[in-house]
């Protein structure tokens, strides 16, 4: 028997913290602005927006992960005994590089068939080319650390566990849909919501963290290692490029394989969930004031951000 009540309370709750996340990068700078109007600290006025940007999520994720357990009653960690494989990383990694990859080429193609490459330069900058040291040590830890290691202590702990009494499906969707549109940014969305996927079936098969956390450094790590990293190595573009085609490759032939095999054997009862879903669940969740207040603003943060490029272009 569904509980309307606990769901729609769960969803404001929820509603309510992720738009705190998405706030925090804004309290974060008028922070820093108000520090600066009374005394001058150097390393806060050279502060980049990006860097007030990533303090102000780290904040609002960490108030979350504080605030959300005791609120929902929830814990971080399922309490059953994990069962993690190491094949389980490997093959999370494969597939999120495989299906992702196919969503950023269709979305490119169509992007600069369409929109003249707008939305593609929408996707947030993470070179650290300009920065100094201390700046690039922040960053890179951020991107490859702090980043993968927060979402999924949210996102596969909190949220996933939070919803798992609605059915394990339930739970992996929508904490899939909630993961990419906290990105706010059109691409990053999509292939978030399928990385959610994949990350979301891995911590409810093995009731650990750690692959998704794992799968997730892998997936961050590698694309920041050949941006930032090999240039350093005085490396040539064409063979980075080379060297990024054929991780790539290997990887999306070994995921090709290994969902030919996985979808054989799921393809019933894939195909048993689609027909019996329960839309009223889903209704129910997303239409919380909380959760559409959320949603709303982030879709057209979405919009504001491509307009604003195609107006500059």
């Amino acid at each position: 028997m569904l509980n309307a009540t606990k769901l729609r309370k769960t969803s404001n709750i929820l509603g309510f913290f992720l738009f705190a996340i998405l706030g925090g990068p804004i309290l974060t700078g008028f922070i820093i602005k108000f520090i600066n109007s009374l005394t001058k600290v150097s390393f806060l006025e050279n502060m980049t927006l990006m860097q007030i940007n990533i303090i102000g999520i780290i904040i609002g994720e960490l108030f979350f992960l504080c605030t959300v357990p005791r609120l929902l009653n929830v814990k971080i960690n399922d309490p059953e005994l994990p069962s993690y494989h190491s094949k389980y990383i490997f093959s999370g990694f494969a597939i999120t590089t495989f299906l992702t990859s196919i969503i950023l080429l269709i979305i490119i193609y169509l992007d600069f068939l369409f929109f003249r490459g707008i939305i593609s330069s929408t996707v947030p900058d993470i070179s650290t080319k300009n920065m100094n040291i201390i700046a690039e040590i922040f960053m890179l830890s951020y991107l490859i650390f702090i980043a993968p290691i927060l979402e999924e202590l949210i996102f596969r702990g909190l949220i996933l566990n939070s919803l798992k009494i609605y059915g394990k499906w339930f739970a992996i969707i929508i904490s899939s849909i909630l993961f990419g549109i906290l990105h706010i940014n059109f691409i990053q969305t999509f292939n978030a919501f399928v990385m959610g996927i994949i990350l979301g079936t891995i911590a409810i098969k093995t009731n650990s963290l750690i692959p998704s956390i794992l799968i997730h450094i892998l997936n961050n790590g590698w694309k920041v290692i050949i941006l930032n990293i090999l240039p350093k190595f005085n490396l040539s573009e064409a063979m980075i490029e080379k060297i990024t085609l054929l991780i790539t490759i290997i990887l999306c032939l070994y995921a090709t394989i290994f969902l030919i095999k996985i979808l054989s054997k799921k393809f019933n009862n894939i195909k048993y969930y689609i027909k019996n879903v329960a839309v009223k669940k889903y209704i129910l969740f997303f239409t919380s004031p909380m959760m559409s207040i959320y949603i709303i603003l982030s879709i057209l943060s979405i919009i504001f951000t491509i307009i604003g490029i195609a107006r500059e272009s």
